[in-house]
């Protein structure tokens, strides 16, 4: 059950579907690479598969959110995990109106996890960082409050390399640092980013070859 407060349905379903289907949407929205046509296809009757549910309520008060989640239970089935998309777009309301952000946080960071006790799933948050952020960030720079790392059971901060650019084929390399994971170890890795596609990759990755214009183009999977 993914809560997208700043993508609409159908931006969602697009990265979806570029995402499946390894498909650079931008070369095909350019009408570049008609080969990819295939792919769209595919990833199109693959995501129909998916039991995904999304919701893209502008700034979703907490309450309403809870509400839809037991309306889904209800009608439909309880969530194998819940995404919200991100943390600092989630209202409470006209009640809640005159207090600052931070304490505003601190309130929806303990409903969250509150939330995951209730529906005993995983509930994965994206949150901000602050300005201060540089290339190796830290939990000090999680924004707004600290109340996100003393609810969070696990808190994964990614960032670029320092230094690394982007290479010609849409590559950049990033950093996933486990700073804090309340029931197992804590460390970092590295990972590949392959921006055409909007997918994370071991760093060994290669891309599918792309077949010349006429020639028949071998399937993704």
């Amino acid at each position: 059950l993914f809560f997208s407060l700043e993508m609409s349905i159908e931006s969602c379903l697009e990265r979806l579907m570029q995402m499946v289907g390894e498909v650079d949407i931008h070369k095909y929205r350019r009408g570049v690479a008609n080969w990819e046509l295939a792919g769209i296809g595919d990833a199109a009757k693959k995501v129909e598969g998916i039991d995904l549910w999304i919701n893209d309520t502008d700034r979703i008060p907490l309450d309403e959110m809870l509400s839809v989640i037991r309306l889904h239970i209800e009608k439909e089935q309880k969530p194998g995990m819940i995404v919200i998309d991100y943390l600092q777009l989630i209202s409470l309301g006209g009640a809640y109106s005159r207090i600052d952000i931070r304490q505003r946080i601190t309130i929806v960071t303990g409903a969250l996890k509150a939330m995951a006790k209730e529906f005993k799933c995983p509930v994965i948050c994206l949150s901000q960082l602050n300005r201060n952020a540089d290339d190796d960030p830290q939990l000090i720079h999680l924004a707004e409050s600290g109340s996100i790392e003393n609810d969070a059971d696990k808190v994964i901060l990614i960032s670029k390399l320092s230094g690394d650019s982007v290479t010609d084929d849409h590559r950049v390399r990033l950093r996933f640092n486990v700073a804090k994971n309340r029931n197992g170890l804590v460390g970092r890795c590295e990972v590949l980013f392959v921006q055409a596609h909007q997918l994370i990759r071991d760093l060994n990755y290669q891309p599918p070859v792309e077949e010349e214009e006429g020639h028949e183009q071998q399937p993704l999977y």
